[in-house]
């Protein structure tokens, strides 16, 4: 009988049967879940389009229906730009992906049949699509890498802020996604060669008069330039020169499309200091499941920052102990080359602790405003990546960050990403919005970090801060590798410095509003004048 009118208990005939269904196996393909209901509870409306509906998860929302017109209008734009007129083509190139595109849902969708879903993955491919090379060309056209003629200037998804900055947000909700390889398969199908301006000049001077952090969004590859006009659709004999520009073309297809799409998001106010925008020099078409692994993927620090918690020694312990991540620990080196890496033996603790830090160990660190009173000082940092957070003799950096409206349902989203994935120690959001749960306990601890420029607060009061990033954490699952570990064990040290806990004791007793200080002042007059009168009195014995 069914639980609350939508659930049905499993039979035995069910149970029977398991044994002959390899379907109740999970695919390995299978990367997009429901977001489960604890993640949910404390903001359900994060993980909820409001405006376009991506895949078969909010697929047929009345609410998303306004958006089904400019997919259609999408495609018959892509159809005209091909100078195509049947969309039979992509039809039967999607009928040939939906059976693996199905696998890469955790739900089989029984209700949408063969037909509605090969429909919702063209129209949805071919939006994406469409969008990313619209916005692509809108800034061409700023930049004035085309005549204005090839661009339309009365696209109305740009005419209104609302409706492109809601977009946004709702292609990053980990149900809304669609599998990344029907976003390429469109791209190539839909890619013409025969553009009248140069992708090599336009790819490395597209944003350089946006922003001088913006000038590797293209990418810094060097690329080839394309001096022929090619269309692969036409059969006729290619030349050696042509054959070399046509393999160079193929091969930017798909790492274009990985440009168009962090070049669109860039636009997004929240990531735009987030955004690790090196292009497709930073990410593979291969691991790329969806645009919100992508971005994921985007966002993650780089290699060559390295890990904040990760200092000189731990990683010359690791390396010498485990080289490859892959490689089995159980093998102890000699004591001689323990002690090149710096081991001492008299602190055999101190090599345990760098290599198995526990949870506990970076638990309950002080707020920012007890961080303040004990000396630590806070400043923004120089770097875009958002991770790549330091501390060094008594100063914390941290790169700037927006908080704007969409901000919530993006670092949601990206967490049950992390929360799905199957790298566990890949939770670089997960461990940041921890380590600021820490430090923000209040709208105060927000106000320090907003004085200092590491927080540009879009959403009003510092209140509504503060309680976002104090519920982030609730029901997501945490690892005992977290990312941040060195840098708390470091803040730790400095609290618990004698001289510093004094200090912080001064000030939070004596010095934390301006009455307090008076009160110290007036107290210390008093002492003066106290000893003051006891030597004029002890004076005035003397000499009488």
């Amino acid at each position: 009988m069914p639980i609350g009118g939508a659930h049905r208990a499993i039979s035995i005939d069910e149970i029977r049967l398991v044994s002959l269904n390899s379907n109740t196996l999970i695919d390995p393909e299978c990367c997009v879940f429901k977001v489960h209901h604890l993640l949910r509870e404390t903001n359900a409306m994060a993980y909820e389009p409001c405006l376009l509906a991506i895949g078969p998860y909010h697929h047929g929302k009345d609410h998303c229906s306004y958006m089904d017109k400019h997919k259609l209008r999408f495609l018959q734009q892509m159809l005209k730009n091909r100078k195509e007129t049947s969309p039979e083509r992509y039809i039967t190139a999607m009928k040939a992906k939906e059976e693996r595109a199905r696998r890469f849902y955790a739900d089989e969708f029984p209700k949408l049949s063969s037909d509605e879903f090969v429909a919702m993955l063209l129209l949805d491919g071919c939006f994406i699509i469409e969008l990313f090379r619209s916005f692509r060309d809108r800034i061409f056209q700023e930049c004035q890498f085309y005549p204005i003629s090839q661009f339309d200037g009365n696209e109305p998804i740009f005419q209104t802020n609302w409706m492109i900055n809601g977009i946004m947000r709702d292609l990053l909700l980990f149900e809304n996604q669609l599998p990344f390889f029907i976003l390429s398969e469109l791209f190539e199908m839909s890619d013409s060669c025969n553009q009248q301006y140069d992708y090599a000049q336009c790819e490395s001077t597209t944003f350089a008069n946006k922003s001088e952090k913006n000038q590797t969004l293209l990418g810094n590859r060097s690329r080839k330039s394309s001096k022929h006009v090619i269309d692969f659709d036409q059969k006729h004999e290619i030349t050696d020169d042509e054959s070399s520009v046509s393999k160079d073309v193929s091969e930017r297809v798909s790492t274009r499309l990985l440009d168009y799409a962090l070049g669109f998001f860039y636009g997004m106010a929240e990531l735009s200091c987030k955004l690790n925008v090196s292009g497709s020099s930073c990410v593979s078409n291969a691991n790329i499941e969806h645009l919100l692994g992508l971005i994921h993927k985007a966002m993650s620090p780089s290699h060559k920052e390295g890990s904040p918690h990760e200092n000189e020694e731990t990683q010359d312990l690791k390396d010498l102990v485990g080289p490859n991540e892959n490689e089995d620990w159980q093998s102890i080196p000699f004591a001689t080359d323990l002690q090149e890496v710096g081991v001492e033996f008299e602190k055999a603790k101190k090599f345990r602790d760098i290599l198995f830090s526990t949870p506990e160990e970076w638990k309950l660190i002080p707020n920012v405003i007890e961080l303040q009173e004990a000396g630590v000082k806070f400043k923004k940092a120089e770097t875009g990546n958002l991770f790549h957070i330091k501390f060094n003799n008594g100063v914390m950096e941290i790169p700037p960050m927006n908080i704007g409206d969409s901000t919530e349902s993006i670092f949601r989203n990206l967490i049950a990403y992390e929360q799905y994935g199957q790298d566990v120690n890949l939770k670089y959001v997960l461990d940041f919005v921890i380590l600021m749960d820490y430090l923000i306990d209040t709208p105060k601890d927000v106000e320090l970090l907003r004085r200092n420029g590491i927080i540009n607060n879009w959403m009003g009061g510092d209140e509504v801060v503060s309680n976002m990033f104090n519920k982030f954490t609730l029901n997501a699952t945490t690892t005992g590798d977290f990312y941040y570990a060195d840098i708390i064990k470091e803040v730790k040290k400095h609290c618990d410095r004698r001289w510093n806990v004094w200090k912080a004791k001064l000030k939070h007793d004596y010095f934390s509003s301006p009455w307090a200080l008076l009160s110290v002042l007036a107290a210390i007059l008093l002492l003066l004048l106290a000893i003051a009168q006891t030597v004029f009195s002890i004076v005035s014995y003397v000499f009488k």
